[in-house]
């Protein structure tokens, strides 16, 4: 028990330290933030496969021959590696009220398949075909970056050469000149991937009929990095 409380001691001696030095010594605290757009490259799907019937047998054999179905679709399909994975999968009995009574009428089948598409031109030709099958519907589309991690890497350093030249115009007007960072601190926030309204998406393929022109406008994905920067002053 004792190594432990010397080191909590040790880390909390040695921020007071850090702080201290910090007070004693004359710099600037500066905020640098950078942003840079990058064109999604993968599409995140998830889609739900439901049917209903008053005969489980018959619901359980119908629903297994979908999901399978379904399936076959999207192996054939350029997917990222992995990527597809059936989930929630469950059967529910099904209830409705009739002359003020809950009775049971049937019984719900219900899968949850998701799947990462890299090949952004196939989208309209997935959904075209996914539409074709009873009981498959579009619950989720979001657009992502493969390298998103490299893009936060890159637009991270240029976050931190905005908060050097902001620090360098203030110690300037102050007849001074900023040493080295005393402290960096990334104080960035990721957002999850895009959506994208499957309900719009629907509208837009059925006004160009399936075919001719993609249907989609992907836009492109906006990365923000924002850091704290303290840099020491000197003459």
């Amino acid at each position: 028990m004792k190594p432990h409380i010397a080191i909590v001691l040790f880390s909390t001696l040695f921020v007071f330290a850090l702080n201290a030095h910090e007070l004693t010594v004359p710099h600037v605290s500066v905020t640098g933030t950078a942003t840079t757009y990058e064109e999604p490259d993968l599409i995140h799907w998830s889609i739900s496969v439901k049917n209903e019937g008053p005969s489980l047998p018959n619901v359980s054999q119908t629903h297994s021959q979908v999901v399978a179905n379904t399936l076959r679709l999207l192996k054939s399909q350029r997917l990222k590696k992995k990527s597809l994975q059936t989930t929630n999968m469950r059967f529910d009995e099904k209830y409705e009220y009739r002359e003020r009574e809950r009775k049971k009428v049937g019984y719900i089948a219900q899968t949850r398949i998701q799947f990462t598409l890299k090949n952004i031109d196939a989208y309209q030709q997935i959904w075209t075909e996914l539409a074709k099958i009873d009981g498959v519907s579009v619950e989720q589309v979001t657009y992502d970056i493969e390298n998103r991690i490299a893009l936060r890497d890159k637009t991270r350093v240029l976050a931190i050469k905005a908060a050097k030249r902001k620090a360098s115009a203030l110690a300037k007007a102050l007849d001074s000149d900023i040493a080295k960072p005393i402290l960096i601190e990334d104080i960035s926030y990721d957002p999850r991937p895009a959506k994208a309204s499957s309900a719009n998406a629907v509208r837009m393929l059925e006004s160009h009929g399936g075919g001719g022109d993609s249907a989609i406008a992907l836009g492109q994905i906006q990365v923000t990095m924002q850091v704290n920067v303290k840099f020491q002053l000197v003459d």
